[in-house]
């Protein structure tokens, strides 16, 4: 009776370590930085992990251009939410609301405040191993923008996000993915494509606190240039306990056509 036992625990082993939630105790699962050249959280890398979590994001940026007598300031708040289904079905979504910008040059100033384009995504967990878990994903991009008139903007969002253990602190969590805008109005639409990659390494320096370094690469159909941005990125992470992360992010440009000269992110997650 106790072999039989004993062997039905080593072939039930691997399922039960597939099923195990993708967590690290007090840090909960992994996650990207989540600052990216587009407007809330659509173009971004998801977590490749499934869990019940609410997030809020105070995101800014600041681009200022002395020579050419320009610049542009930006704000936004991003609630966001993931929701499983099954054990390798889950959804995530973002809004932005509410979302602030302001942009002069020489001799013109212009604001708006309004609620900025949302977004949707189903995800499909490919790899459970205990070391290594991918997943895929289809994101489509609400157009919730209340200051755009006259026009319809949306989207999709198709990639694969992977995290890969290489020791008990020590990750990689990356993706690919081609995120298109669609843009209508009058009648005519313009299609803005681009692939885009991304790569963060994170150390649990301790159970509470986790710096990340990364990047991410975007590569586009723009007349002007086919490198869109490569921008460095640095997170710093504080896990209160199992279900609440506090982060700040920050993400700058080095290269391509985006002239943002920074990108910040103050925030907390919250797993149900």
């Amino acid at each position: 009776m106790r072999s039989l036992a004993l062997s039905l625990a080593l072939v039930a082993l691997p399922v039960m370590a597939s099923a195990q939630p993708c967590s690290r105790g007090r840090a909960g699962v992994p996650m990207p930085i989540a600052l990216s050249s587009g407007t809330g959280d659509f173009g971004t890398t998801p977590s490749p992990c499934s869990d019940a979590r609410v997030g809020v994001d105070l995101r800014a940026s600041a681009l200022i251009d002395t020579p050419d007598f320009y610049g542009a300031l930006g704000g936004e708040l991003v609630l966001s939410g993931t929701l499983p289904l099954t054990q390798r079905l889950w959804l995530s979504g973002s809004l932005t609301a509410p979302r602030f910008r302001f942009a002069q040059n020489a001799t013109v100033i212009g604001t708006d405040l309004g609620t900025g384009p949302g977004d949707l995504a189903l995800h499909v967990s490919l790899v459970r191993d205990a070391h290594l878990r991918v997943s895929t994903y289809v994101r489509a991009l609400l157009p919730f923008d209340l200051p755009t008139q006259y026009a319809l903007r949306t989207g999709l969002d198709a990639g694969v996000s992977a995290w890969w253990t290489l020791s008990p602190r020590v990750s990689l969590l990356g993706g690919v993915s081609v995120p298109v805008e669609l843009s209508f109005l009058g009648g005519r639409g313009l299609a803005y494509g681009s692939v885009r990659a991304s790569l963060d390494a994170s150390v649990l320096a301790a159970s509470w606190f986790e710096p990340v370094l990364g990047f991410e690469a975007r590569v586009g159909n723009d007349p002007a240039g086919a490198l869109d941005v490569f921008a460095a990125r640095a997170s710093l992470r504080v896990h209160t306990g199992r279900a609440v992360t506090l982060h700040l992010s920050g993400a700058v440009p080095v290269a391509g056509l985006d002239r943002t000269l920074a990108r910040i992110s103050l925030g907390a997650w919250i797993t149900l």
